[in-house]
């Protein structure tokens, strides 16, 4: 990136120089040359500056988020040999972090750094620091480690080659950050140093050396901190960040540049980390006792930059401290291993009192008098400075902060004085512990997951685990720990000489060994670990606490990005493309996992769903039942979600808002911010009781989120948890209640089963997280569904608000949901096993990626090419009209070159090269369009993709475009918006229709009764943005995705077309006739509308049984029963058409018998009474006892009162004017009533009929076969649990040695999770998987796939041509393997209890919808991940402006500090405690269930 930025700008001006010599000549032609060039670099230095085109401007000034990570580990311990470990950095711990980073670098990663400790050329312990501001497109991880060697150089090089040396113990304290308070810059980014490294006096107390000693050592305190410090009290005040800053500048007397928070926490260590040092003791015992307000720093004048500091010099501090070191030499001297107690201390104190005033200068003693120091306050400030010098060390010092910061915090904290130790500290920020305690090491992090890497091995190797064990810091409530690193001897050794030792302020947090150790045991190396609670009467951490958190890592380590690829994928995937195809996967573990009636899925589903159930029982006012919150793709598949659950539960209240505004409703402190376009206020937000809360976060550490949920559960103490995230193991989950070292489940947990997705751009873990919300919609109203134990009932379900389907419909849901797998696999173009799978839909898909990519980069390949050309023909005199004229014209005529006609030839020449300069990248772009088959007078700019579709996937869509290009540089990038087309799209976008736009638009299966109207509104609404344009070349471009294969003539470009192979039809394709092809979404609306207004007498456009019928065929008929063609009497008429009739009667299935000729020919006899030119008056027809008259269109009228019987016996005549009646009928008679309207409505009809029948007929031998497959049931039962190996993994957990508690359900859920897997890979190779899967699959989950394998391929019909799902897993097992049909459409038993279509159409529009929203709209979000991922794909390959596709500069992905909106009081109390006990049932235990799997 760096040869990127300056190749440019050096390339530019050496070619000036070059020019400028080569032409010293002054001629025309070498000034044009020089002047050329010094053009094309100023245009060229133009676009390298740090604001031109090409870089893009500076970086802006950012909030939201950073994260803390870093490593504890002893050299020797490291793996790998010499080379590995040696050096201040050694390999393997650079490649551990840097696996750590790639996650944690999701919370944001503009700037970041690492810190050290080293020996200095004294001999002494010193920092090494490296900061790094991450560039634009650059990677945070090699930059930072990068630097950090430089910096190792430069150190050597500052200390004439004495290079620092590395200590026994490797200590790496990181962050990386994403501005909160201040913009990327060195001095912002962490660690943060205030003071830096000094000299100064310490003692230390080391008892197996002989007590106390005294030495000059370097001190320096370095911290990180994740999250915001908005406050500090000071002297009873809250003092705001920035003037504690200027009070620190003049305490301390030290100015720090930095503008941010966090620098001013490392001011406050500075100022209180003193254990051992008199100086700092004596400093910060002053500034507790002698001062009273912080303007006294200032002269008591105003605090700002310009005001004074009178506070006493570091000389003065300096003179006092050595009264203090004075005395405790003697008191040392006198007893060397003294530990003194707090009556020793206070008698030190007193002694102090005592010399100070013959020991101190006049100027001293001057400094007490000017801060009136009475003999009261003199007594207090010595003996403040004696315990700040025994007590403030780490861990005091960090419980002191806490005590007056005001903010979020998530911080690390170390010091020269401990190199072995690092302090870390959360309140109101993540932090996580991993540790492997064999080898010892120990790694931190912000983000729970990072902790899961894997430990580094050679290319192909076997990954292993980094760490075997976690534990989490409390930060809802507050929590710090101390790591310190012993060498040699016992655990137990160590811990009883750390009791003996100088313990500090917080004295009974005592050391202890982790649940792994034997403390007993000797060992080379050993961590050890103490902590506290942040209250303001600290609570110890006891080793039982820690153990009780203590959770046991099992999941397969992760490895990141750039190694995690599927097999078969590649070595060319970028981690977008790899999420993409990891998608079917990802989707078949989802409905193995909801399937698999021990999953912890399942049993959330199960609690969810009685949450429901007696909320629906309970209803009684307009309270929110169930509150759905998240943010951004969280809060935007949240809304879908509850807009679905509304349409099944309409007696439900369901919300679904912004975590943000969940925060900004419910507190009440200062600081808060309240919603304002918000319909409800803050005090009328209430849950109702028993109501239901649901977090939806992918990563589960997102900050409004947590602490959304946080409060929303103490808040309402009978509210019911629940979260949603990619794993079961986030700080979401331990938001609600469930902490990883309960040992029983309380059903309040969902996965997504995507696992940790480091790419920005999200694709398989929004996809995962809105098919297991499908899952769970499908679980609630399977549940309720047979509670109701309804069957389907127009009249039942207007009138019962419970629940919009029944049993039969929720089955249905369950074919619909299941049919996105198989059609994901086509569409991302990998199977459920990972196994590569071409399609022609993907390839379609690719196309029309990469024919919007020609959009995107025929900027670059212009300008590219036009660069060069300019160069060559500037730098080597060949313009190219110029030297055609001067080499091949010119020398054949016969005209000098001082001749005026030659000069001003040469001068039009020249002027036709600079227009050909001028135009040139307009022709190239124009001849690019030509070669890639687009049009060619479109603006010449860069293009904007909108989305056209649901509201759900455009904002999606939206979002992942724009990050898909975040890091293209300006002069390739692009624009993305969107709007949905059935909404606001029309008056938001339209105004923006140029030929610079590219429409994606999203179609619903206009097919479907239900979906028609929506799908013509998207495409009306596309017309009105296409034709705005007068010139068709000049408006926008369209580009379709959806199931419906008709398309208008020219409306769109592309028309990529879903595939439906693999869904089942549905109900209103039979009414309607649209099972197959292409129909117009008016037509069927046309269609659907006369299925409900009328009966059953109009089809859908287009239905014609017998268009096939010509006079030939009619002729042949005739002839079969000997009947002329000019003599067809009324008999003969009949004959023929029913004989053709019943002859397609297997065809088109109906019952043949049922066929009534007559009736079709009433209206043919009915208009065959008269000519075309007679009355339109004449009356001719009787509807039911009503008479009525026929236009001359032949539609009846009501007026004649002519009896319809006298019109029949009257006969059949002929139809010209004046004709005789008995002169018989012609073939185009015959053809008008085979063609006929009234033929092809009974024809429908008599489907119906055959439809209805054959439906009840299925539904009672379906009926018929479960109670005879009750036997079996239990036998395939017995062998799922077998499957399943629910008992497995309990005699695993229980043969573990340790008997420290862990998250049992967690490790069986990760147990079951791995044997689901194992059989998938089975199932993909082996004959009997395959059959015990689908025998498995049809007795858990749908009886129908089941029964019609047993029962044989059921009676042919009309009806959905679907291959059986159970046969389709044989995989081609026997000889009608493919032939297996579903019997039953989707909504099809309605077919055979609806009274008419108007009832069946009605009665399938709630699955219709329901197909929509959580299917088709699924797939067409999958397709255009697809297509726009090809489409940018080559932006980020191009030659000089590559970048990543799934990172943009800030790095963000997961916003872990308030976003906007913070939390700004304290935490309630818990109304009900949870209980943390294991149950045998499912029972109530203090507001939870808890299950034991």
């Amino acid at each position: 990136v760096a040869a990127v930025r300056t190749a440019g700008v050096a390339a530019s001006l050496i070619l000036v120089a070059l020019a400028a010599i080569g032409c010293s000549i002054c001629t025309w032609s070498s000034v044009a040359v020089v002047v050329g060039v010094a053009s094309a670099a100023a245009g060229a230095l133009g676009s390298d500056l740090p604001c031109g085109p090409l870089l893009g401007v500076l970086p802006p000034l950012g909030c939201f988020c950073c994260g803390n990570w870093g490593l504890l580990v002893p050299r020797d311990m490291l793996e790998g040999g010499k080379r590995s470990a040696r050096g201040i950095l050694p390999k393997l711990c650079e490649q551990i972090l840097s696996g750590v980073l790639e996650v944690v670098e999701l919370r944001g990663a503009q700037a970041g750094g690492v810190c050290t400790f080293v020996r200095d050329s004294h001999g002494g312990i010193d920092t090494l620091r490296s900061r790094t501001v991450k560039p634009k497109r650059g990677h945070l991880a090699t930059n930072l480690f990068r630097d950090f060697r430089w910096e190792v150089v430069r150190r050597a090089m500052r200390g004439f080659f004495a290079s620092p040396r590395s200590l026994p113990v490797v200590l790496l304290q990181g962050h990386s950050r994403f501005g909160t308070s201040s913009s990327p810059a060195v001095s912002e980014t962490h660690p943060h140093q205030w003071l830096g490294s000094q000299r100064e006096l310490v003692w230390r107390f080391d008892a197996g050396k002989g007590g106390w000693r005294r030495e000059e050592t370097t001190v320096c305190v370095t911290v990180t901190h994740n999250g915001d410090f908005d406050a500090f009290e000071l002297y009873g005040q809250t003092v705001s960040n920035a003037t504690l800053g200027l009070w620190l500048t003049r305490v301390l007397h030290h100015c720090n540049t930095a503008k941010g928070d966090s620098a001013k926490f490392a001011g406050l260590m500075d100022l209180m980390v003193c254990q051992g040092r008199w100086f700092s003791s004596v400093r910060y015992a002053f500034v507790r006792v002698c001062m009273l307000h912080i303007d006294q720093a200032s002269g008591w004048e105003p605090l700002t930059p310009q005001a004074p500091n009178s506070v006493p010099s570091n000389r003065f501090f300096a003179e006092v401290a050595g009264c203090f070191d004075a005395m405790w030499s003697k008191w040392v001297g006198q007893a060397p291993d003294i530990l003194p107690e707090v009556e020793d201390i206070e008698r030190l104190a007193t002694a102090v009192k005592g010399e100070l005033g013959g020991r101190l200068s006049q100027r001293a003693m001057a400094v007490f008098d000017e801060v009136d120091l009475t003999d009261e306050v003199l007594t207090a400030f010595c003996l403040e400075a004696c315990l700040c010098f025994f007590n403030q060390d780490l861990l005091t010092s960090i419980h002191s902060f806490f005590k007056h910061a005001e903010g979020t915090f998530g911080v690390s904290a170390t010091c020269t004085l401990w190199p072995h130790s690092i302090v870390l500290a959360a309140k109101g920020q993540p932090v996580s512990l991993a540790f492997d305690m064999e080898r010892p090491i120990a790694v931190w992090s912000s983000e729970p997951s990072a902790l899961t890497v894997s430990w580094p091995t050679a290319p192909g190797g076997r990954p292993k685990r980094l760490a075997t064990a976690r534990w989490d810091l409390n930060d809802a409530a507050g929590e710090a720990v101390e790591l310190r690193v012993f060498e040699g001897a016992s655990a137990q050794h160590h811990i009883e000489a750390a009791d003996k030792a100088l313990a500090g302020g917080l004295s009974s947090a005592r050391y202890f060994a982790t649940p792994d150790i034997k403390i007993a045991q000797e060992r080379k190396f050993h961590i050890l670990i103490r902590g506290s609670s942040l209250d303001h009467s600290p609570r110890p951490l006891s080793a039982a606490a820690f153990a009780a958190r203590w959770v046991r890592l099992r999941a397969p380590p992760f490895r990141t990005a750039r190694g995690a690829k599927p097999a078969a994928a590649g070595p060319s995937l970028d981690p977008v493309e790899a999420d993409i195809r990891d998608i079917p996967a990802i989707l078949s573990d989802i409905d193995s996992s909801w399937t698999d009636r021990a999953s912890l899925n399942l049993m959330s589903g199960q609690k969810f769903s009685g949450c429901l159930h007696r909320l629906l029982e309970q209803k009684q006012d307009d309270s929110i039942d169930v509150l759905v919150f998240g943010v951004e793709n969280s809060l935007w598949m949240g809304q879908q979600f509850a807009a679905d659950m509304k349409r099944i539960f309409p007696k439900l209240n369901f919300m679904a808002i912004s975590s943000n505004w969940v925060l900004g409703m419910l507190q009440r402190a200062q600081g808060n911010i309240e919603p304002k376009n918000f319909a409800i206020a803050p005090q009328h937000f209430r849950l109702a009781g028993g109501a239901i809360a649901l977090a939806l976060s992918h990563s589960g550490t997102t900050y409004p989120t947590v602490w959304a949920s946080r409060l929303v559960t103490r808040l309402f103490g009978d509210v019911n948890g629940f979260a949603m995230s990619a794993d079961f193991d986030t700080v979401l989950a331990n938001s609600i209640g469930q902490e990883l070292t309960m040992n029983g489940f309380t059903g309040a947990l969902f996965s997504t089963m995507a696992g940790v997705r480091p790419a920005e751009p999200a694709t398989a873990a929004t996809i995962a997280m809105h098919h297991t919300l499908t899952c769970l919609l499908t679980a609630c109203a399977e549940q309720t569904a047979k509670r109701s134990g309804h069957r389907w009932c127009l009249e039942r379900k207007r009138c019962d608000g419970e629940c919009e389907l029944d049993v039969d419909e929720v089955m249905d849901l369950k074919r619909l949901t299941a049919s996105l797998l198989p059609a994901s696999e086509r569409i991302c173009g990998m199977t459920e096993y990972r196994l590569p799978r071409d399609s022609e839909v993907r390839t379609e898909l690719l196309e029309v990626g990469a024919y919007i990519s020609s959009h995107l980069t025929e900027g670059w390949y212009s300008t590219f090419w036009m660069c060069f050309y300019v160069y060559v023909t500037v730098s080597f005199h060949v313009p190219l009209f110029s030297m055609f004229w001067s080499r091949y014209i010119a020398q054949k005529t016969e005209l000098d070159e001082d001749d005026v006609p030659f000069q001003i030839i040469d001068y039009i020449f020249a002027h036709i090269d600079a227009h050909f300069y001028v135009f040139l990248a307009v022709l190239l772009m124009l001849l690019h369009r030509l070669i890639c088959g687009r049009r060619l007078w479109t603006r010449f700019t860069a293009r904007t993709l909108v989305i056209v579709d649901s509201t759900m996937n455009y904002k999606l869509l939206r979002a992942y475009g724009s990050k898909l290009g975040a890091l293209a540089f300006p002069f390739t990038g692009f624009k993305v918006a969107g709007q949905n087309g059935e909404d606001h799209f029309v008056h938001e976008m339209t105004h923006l229709a140029q030929s610079d736009v590219i429409l994606l638009v999203g179609r619903a299966d206009g097919r479907l009764g239900t979906l028609a109207a929506s799908e013509g509104a998207t495409i009306m609404s596309t017309q009105q943005a296409k034709y705005i344009c007068s010139r068709p070349s000049r408006g926008i471009e369209a580009i379709s995705i959806g199931h419906n294969p008709w398309a208008k003539q020219g409306l769109f470009s592309r028309a990529v077309v879903l595939p439906t192979d693999d869904r089942p039809t549905f109900l209103s394709q039979q009414l309607l006739g649209t099972e197959a092809g292409a129909f117009a979404p008016g037509d069927v609306v046309a269609a659907s509308a006369a299925y409900i207004e009328t009966t059953r007498e109009v089809s859908a456009t287009g239905f014609e049984p017998f268009a096939w019928v010509t006079k030939d065929i009619l002729r042949q008929e005739l002839a079969k029963l000997n009947v002329p063609e000019d003599q067809i009497s009324k008999d003969d008429a009949f004959a023929v058409v029913s004989n053709i009739v019943k002859a397609r009667a297997d065809v088109l299935d109906i019952d043949a018998d049922a066929f009534d000729a007559h009736e079709v020919c009433v209206a043919w006899l009915r208009r065959s009474q008269r000519g075309p030119f007679s009355d339109p008056s004449t009356p001719t027809t009787e509807n039911s006892g009503t008479v009525q008259a026929t236009s001359a269109w032949g539609i009846p009228s009501r007026a004649s009162p002519t009896s319809w019987l006298q019109a029949v016996k009257q006969g059949f005549r002929l139809k010209t004017a004046g004709a005789g009646a008995d002169s018989g009928l012609s073939l185009s008679d015959l053809l008008a009533v085979l063609r006929g309207r009234r033929m092809n409505s009974h024809i429908r009809a008599l489907q119906l009929s055959r439809m209805s029948t054959v439906v009840k007929e299925h539904v009672q031998a379906h009926d018929q076969m479960m109670d005879a497959l009750k036997g079996v049931k239990k036998c395939f039962d017995a062998w799922a649990e077998f499957a399943s190996h629910s008992k497995a993994p309990g005699e695993l957990v229980a043969t573990t040695t340790s008997e420290v508690p862990s998250a049992e359900w967690r490790v069986q859920e990760e147990f079951r999770r791995r044997r689901r897997q194992h059989f998938m890979g089975l199932k993909a190779v082996g004959l009997e998987a395959k059959v015990l899967h689908a025998w498995r699959k049809a007795l858990k989950e749908d009886m129908t796939p089941l029964k019609a394998y047993l029962t044989g391929t059921p009676p042919k019909s009309h009806l959905s041509r679907v291959t059986s799902p159970c046969k389709k897993a044989f995989g081609g097992v026997g000889d009608d393997a493919q032939d297996g049909q579903e019997f039953l459409p989707i909504g099809g038993r309605m077919a055979g209890q609806a009274a008419d279509g108007h009832e069946m159409l009605e009665g399938v529009r709630p699955l219709e919808r329901l197909y929509e929203t959580r299917v088709a709209a699924a797939e067409r979000l999958m397709a255009s991940y697809v297509i726009l991922h090809r489409a940018v794909k080559p932006l980020s390959k191009l030659r000089f402006l590559r970048y990543d596709l799934d990172r943009s500069e800030s790095r963000l992905r997961v916003a872990s500090t308030p976003a906007p909106v913070p939390f700004v009081e304290e935490l309630p109390e818990c109304i009900e405690e949870a209980g943390m006990v294991s149950v045998t049932s499912e029972e109530k235990v203090s507001g939870q269930v808890l299950y034991t799997v």
